[in-house]
C-alpha cells in the first residue's frame, strides 16, 4: 500500500471528486481526514466508505476564524494543554487523542521507560546501547511533533486564508514525518533506522526485548 502509515486531509471530502480521493486514499493505507465545509454528517456518510480508515470533521476553510480554531485543536492536543490560543472564548481540543509532547505526553512515557530499562542492567550490557539508540529515535519524533505544535499554534493567530493553509500544512508534514520518518537524503525512500521515527524506535526495542531474554 504506498500510504500506509500516513495521514492524508481533504477538504471537500464529503462528495464528488473529494469523497472518491479520500476512498481512494484509504484503499492505499492512509488514514484519511475526511473535511466538509458545514455538514458532518455527509463527511460521515464518505468515512463510512472508507474501511475505518477515516474520521469525519466539518470546518469552512474560507472562514479564516474556524482555521484558527482547528489550528488550536491540533496545538492543544498534540501538546495535552487546553488553552484559548485564538482568543475566542473557547478552548479546543480533539476527542479521543492522547497528548504526544508535554508532561502528560506520549514521549515523555516511552523515554521514562527507556531510562528504566537502561538502569536495570549493569555496565557495559548490551541493553544500555540499544536504549541509547532508541533514546534517539524518539527525541527525533518529539522534534518533529514539537515544530507541528508550533505551526499549528501560529495558524490560531493568522489573519489570511493563504497564511493559514501555509502553516496548516507545514503542521500536518511534520505530524507525518512524527510517524513515519523522514527521506532526509532525497533517495524517496525512509531508511527506518537512520531516517525512520516509529519503525526506528520499534526495531531497537524489540533488540532490547530480545537481549534481555539472550543475555543474562
Amino acid at each position: 500500500m504506498r500510504f500506509e502509515n500516513k495521514v492524508a486531509l481533504v477538504t471537500g471530502g464529503s462528495s464528488g471528486i473529494g469523497a472518491e480521493i479520500c476512498v481512494r486514499f484509504a484503499e492505499e493505507g492512509a488514514q484519511v481526514a475526511v473535511v466538509a465545509s458545514s455538514s458532518l454528517e455527509k463527511a460521515q456518510a464518505t468515512v463510512d466508505r472508507c474501511g475505518g480508515n477515516a474520521k469525519a470533521f466539518a470546518c469552512d476553510v474560507s472562514d479564516v476564524a474556524q482555521i484558527n480554531a482547528r489550528g488550536e485543536a491540533i496545538a492543544n492536543t498534540i501538546r495535552g494543554l487546553e488553552e484559548d490560543l485564538d482568543d475566542d472564548g473557547i478552548k479546543s481540543r480533539m476527542e479521543g487523542y492522547m497528548p504526544i509532547i508535554g508532561d502528560d505526553g506520549l514521549i515523555l512515557l516511552i523515554l521514562a521507560d527507556l531510562d528504566t530499562a537502561s538502569a536495570s542492567v549493569g555496565p557495559g550490557h548490551p541493553v544500555k546501547d540499544l536504549a541509547n539508540w532508541a533514546y534517539d529515535c524518539t527525541q527525533r519524533i518529539e522534534g518533529f511533533a514539537q515544530y507541528a505544535a508550533n505551526r499549528a499554534g501560529i495558524a490560531t493567530v493568522c489573519a489570511a486564508e493563504s497564511s493559514c493553509d501555509e502553516v496548516l500544512y507545514q503542521a500536518k508534514e511534520n505530524l507525518e514525518w512524527a510517524l513515519s520518518g523522514d527521506d532526509i537524503n532525497g533517495d524517496s525512500s525512509i531508511d527506518p533506522i537512520e531516517e525512520g521515527t516509529i519503525d526506528c524506535a520499534v526495531y531497537y526495542v524489540s533488540q532490547m526485548a530480545y537481549m534481555e531474554i539472550a543475555t543474562p
